[in-house]
Order: structure tokens, then C-alpha cells, then sequence
């Protein structure tokens, strides 16, 4: 665990390579380095958890040397993400502590907001629409931002958490990353239900068990393509769907594979 790679994309050899769990002496999570690599601008951007300011890091894309280096916050599983505010490309990212934006060529941090969690299980992408920031999690809720067109700044809507996972508020999402459309946010929480929330409140519209099989850590990948959300469940069922604050409308369904529970034979712990 921990290795990057820069691959010839034609050719697959290996163009450059770095340990980063020895070079970075990388305290390393549950389930590895496992949040996506984002490319900007020449810089293969890292979320990695490393020591000494190097929760994130910049590699030139080409020759894999270190451009820069941010922040001391444990790593999440969390993909970032590029916005545009007050006219600069803004480096979104949520690591195991907070929300933060950054200046994607240099690492400067622009604004933070605090998001701690009992563990850190935060694997779905910030989503971003119309100047508003939201993230969710499976143990601690949901947070949305307002993000400042006219400066470089960000400001509390609401946060809000259940009890548990099993008794939620708003949502609490684990895997799937939610949408934001218009006035609401659609989701899947902890146990599969399909909700519809309020943008500006987070009370919950309404909830579906038709998309998602109930089950812990249940998820559902979506996608949205003109006014229809194509969706991909976990019992391998492609679905095209319509959400709107009156529910949920399949419009058709097909099964694409079967799930599987099997596990990798492993050797030595590898």
C-alpha cells in the first residue's frame, strides 16, 4: 500500500514511481491511500496522510518531483476537487478533520472549516453547485457551505447528525456520493434509503427503499445525464430514474451483473 504510479498510457511501462508510505512516513489508514488522485494544471494532486505538513501533496506530472506540500491532518478516503470562486481555481478537499480550499499550484490554504468525526469513513466527493459546498458522513452527518463568490471564504449553512447511524437526521452517507439539483440534495443514508433534503434546512423531503438494497454501507453510483439520474446499484442493476421533491420515478431498470462476495486469494498478508 502506498505506492503511486505514472503509467505510459499507450504502453503501460512505468514512467515514474514513489513509496509514499517511506517517504512520507505515512500513518497509514484502515483501508490504505484509497482517495483519487486529482490532475491540475501539471500537478498530480495526492491525498496521503503524511507526516511533517504533507497531508497533501503536488507531484509534477512528468517527472513526479514535489512541487508542494500541505497541512498536517490525518488522511480521509475522500477524492478533491477543483471549483472556481472569486475567479481563481480553488483546490477543494476534505481531509480527516476538515474541510479545506487550497491554491492547487502552490498548496496555500485559502479558508477551513471544521468537520470531525468519531471515525474517519468519509469516502464520498464534496459536491459542489451553485456557490453552495456539501459532504457527508456515515457516523456524523452532513455539513453544507455557503462558498463566497466574491472572496476567497466559506460560511456554515447547517450541520446536522442523528443520534447513531441507525437513528439519522438529514443524511449520513458512507460510499456514494450525493447530488445536489436545484433546491435539494438526493442521497443514500447509512442503511440504503434513498432521501430528498431541503438545500437550505437539510429536513428530509422524503426516502425510497425501491433504488437500494437496505443494508449497511449501502450504496448507489449516480449519475446525471439531462433531466434523467442514471443509477448503479449494488445488486448490479443499471436503473434511469427521475428525482424531484415528489419522489422518486424509475423509468426503467436491467440487470448488468451479479454481485459477488468473494475475496482475493492472499499471501503473506498481500
Amino acid at each position: 500500500m502506498g505506492h503511486l504510479f505514472c503509467f505510459d498510457a499507450a504502453k503501460g511501462n512505468v514512467l515514474w514511481s514513489k513509496d509514499l508510505y517511506t517517504e512520507y512516513k505515512i500513518k497509514m489508514p484502515m483501508w490504505g491511500i484509497a482517495a483519487s488522485p486529482l490532475v491540475e494544471d501539471g500537478l498530480v494532486i495526492v491525498q496521503i496522510g503524511g507526516r511533517e505538513n504533507a497531508c497533501l501533496v503536488g507531484f509534477d506530472t512528468i517527472s513526479g518531483k514535489e512541487k508542494w506540500r500541505a497541512l498536517n491532518d490525518p488522511a480521509s478516503y475522500s477524492a478533491p476537487v477543483v471549483i472556481e470562486q472569486a475567479g481563481k481555481r480553488v483546490l477543494v478537499c476534505w481531509t480527516g478533520e476538515r474541510l479545506v480550499g487550497l491554491n492547487p499550484l502552490t498548496g496555500k490554504l485559502h479558508w477551513q472549516h471544521p468537520f470531525t468525526q468519531r471515525m474517519v469513513h468519509n469516502i464520498a466527493t464534496p459536491v459542489f453547485q451553485n456557490n453552495y459546498l456539501f459532504v457527508s458522513s456515515f457516523f456524523d452527518g452532513s455539513l453544507l457551505l455557503k462558498v463566497k463568490p466574491d472572496r476567497l471564504a466559506v460560511e456554515k449553512v447547517w450541520q446536522r447528525k442523528g443520534p447513531s447511524e441507525r437513528k439519522t437526521e438529514s443524511l449520513h452517507c458512507c460510499i456514494s456520493t450525493p447530488l445536489l439539483q436545484g433546491d435539494y440534495i438526493y442521497g443514500v443514508d447509512s442503511y440504503g434509503e434513498l432521501r430528498c433534503l431541503d438545500l437550505q434546512t437539510g429536513e428530509r423531503i422524503w426516502e425510497n427503499l425501491d433504488a437500494v438494497p437496505k443494508a449497511r454501507w449501502a450504496n448507489i453510483h449516480m449519475v446525471r445525464n439531462e433531466d434523467k439520474i442514471w443509477m448503479f446499484n449494488e445488486r448490479g442493476e443499471l436503473i434511469i430514474s427521475k428525482l424531484s421533491s415528489e419522489g422518486f420515478h424509475e423509468i426503467s431498470r436491467t440487470k448488468l451483473i451479479n454481485p459477488t462476495r468473494g475475496q482475493l486469494n492472499q499471501r503473506g498478508g498481500v
